[in-house]
């Protein structure tokens, strides 16, 4: 009980998780009629998430990190640290000079529009300079994105543990 009291649990999921998990399990969405749903059944369960990027899921990432506190008060003693990686990202996109991007609509591997897992590999064409992107495929951000978010990331926690 100890070591429960006195864990520390990372938990991340982004709009790629949900879109996955709901629609690629085919009795999710006989369960669920709509993702908003499937979201509520998963914050019953779990004791939080961090959302990741940005994608045509926004929406749905959107309304389930307002929800995120919800879980907090149904856990008395529990402390929570919510990580907004989503607004930084939204700067790397809206700013991309700003952290030395010159690209930030399409992904590093192939041709950035639809690659991501098993379709980037060791056969696909990448860019010449992967540190220019801000997606190093479709949907999941470049070397150079994830060391800017992982200090951000950091920071927060190193305050969070102050308090």
């Amino acid at each position: 009980m100890e070591i429960v009291n006195n864990a520390l649990v990372v938990i991340s999921a982004g709009p790629n998780d949900f879109i996955l998990n709901f629609y690629d399990i085919p009795t999710r969405r006989l369960e669920y009629p709509d993702i908003y749903s499937y979201q509520d059944f998963v914050l019953k369960g779990v004791d939080g998430f961090v959302r990741e990027l940005y994608s045509l899921e926004n929406k749905e990432s959107v309304v389930y990190n307002q929800k995120l506190p919800e879980i907090e008060a149904s856990l008395p003693g529990s402390k929570f640290l919510y990580a907004n990686v989503y607004d930084p990202v939204m700067d790397m996109i809206q700013n991309p000079s700003k952290y030395g991007f010159k690209e930030t609509k399409k992904g590093c591997c192939r041709t950035g529009y639809l690659e991501t897992s098993f379709m980037c590999n060791v056969l696909s064409n990448t860019c010449p300079n992967h540190s220019d992107h801000l997606f190093w495929d479709s949907i999941h951000p470049s070397e150079a994105a994830y060391k800017y978010l992982g200090n951000f990331v950091d920071a927060q926690i190193r305050e969070w543990l102050k308090a």
